[in-house]
């Protein structure tokens, strides 16, 4: 089940960027999943690093990220307006969006569980 506050924020964050169209290349939705996705760990990581909050620029901050999978902060404000024209599509994208990060999670704690049981023998 989505939490309310991954929903709001993944709203607001589409609402925000895609105020300013721009951009020549809609983003695939199966790569705008992915990206969704690290740009919520980029968010979780700045969250628990406090001492970053302050020199993080967030315009800045996910540009490694749009560069990551090939396109630029205007791809991705391009694409967020052709998604956020259709609210059901967009919520499916978060559906997929929590399932990735959900499997994400799984590898870190069975990769996890490895190293554990590798520094024991």
């Amino acid at each position: 089940m989505r939490s309310p506050s991954v929903h709001i924020l993944l709203i607001a964050l589409a609402m925000l960027l895609a105020s300013c169209q721009g951009g020549p290349r809609k983003i695939p939705e199966k790569k705008m999943i992915q990206i969704y996705a690290d740009m919520l760990m980029a968010d979780q990581w700045i969250l628990t690093n406090v001492s970053e909050r302050r020199t993080a620029d967030t315009s800045l901050f996910y540009e490694p990220i749009f560069r990551k999978y090939g396109y630029t902060t205007e791809d991705y404000q391009y694409s967020m307006h052709h998604y956020l024209k259709n609210t059901l599509k967009f919520d499916k994208m978060v559906d997929k969006i929590e399932e990735t990060l959900e499997e994400r999670k799984k590898c870190l704690e069975n990769q996890q569980s490895s190293d554990q049981l590798n520094q024991d023998d």
